[in-house]
This record gives C-alpha cells, sequence and structure tokens, in this order.
C-alpha cells in the first residue's frame, strides 16, 4: 500500500492519532498511523473520495438526557453473576478445566 499526502482527514476516533490514505489492488484505504492504537480502524471503498467520507463519519452523540437515564438505569441494575437467579458459583459446565 503506498500512502499520500492526507487531506481533510479526521484523526483516529479511538486514540487520536493521525489517518492516512493509501491505495490497494481494488480500491484505497484510510487507516490509524499511531502503532500504539489498540483498535486498528480502517475504512476501505472503491473510490478515494468514499474511503475518505467513510473514515470521517462519527457516530452522533445522543442528548444528555438519555445519556443521564442509561446511567440511571444502569445503577440500579446488579447484573453481577452472584444476584443472578439460580447461579451457583460452584457449578461448573461439563468439560471444564481450570
Amino acid at each position: 500500500m503506498t500512502n499520500s499526502v492526507t487531506q481533510d482527514l479526521l484523526p483516529c476516533p479511538f486514540c487520536g492519532g493521525p489517518a492516512s490514505v493509501g491505495a490497494t489492488t481494488t480500491g484505497y484505504i484510510v487507516e490509524c498511523n499511531n502503532a500504539a492504537c489498540e483498535v486498528n480502524p480502517d475504512a476501505f471503498a472503491k473510490f478515494k473520495h468514499s474511503a475518505i467520507a467513510a473514515w470521517n463519519r462519527r457516530a452522533t452523540i445522543p442528548p444528555q438526557p438519555v445519556i443521564a437515564w442509561y446511567r440511571e438505569v444502569c445503577d440500579t441494575i446488579d447484573l453481577s453473576r452472584e444476584n443472578l437467579p439460580g447461579f451457583d458459583p460452584l457449578v461448573r459446565p461439563v468439560g471444564w478445566k481450570p
């Protein structure tokens, strides 16, 4: 893959590192240049402008009331295994080995 000059690329949505566009045999790929990025995201498309558009697309953030409601619901529900009905920490699945 041959890297080209970055043009209007947003930083990596996971680590904030820079991104680059490269040509492949079947299209173009935009990927994070940060070797320490644990996600290694990329966007592939047949056309360069489509790959850049896919990379630059970001999820919308829900309104604050939705986030506050979600946190409140999560705080009131205890989903730890010990609180599930019928959970026995001593029962192991068939074939389980430590």
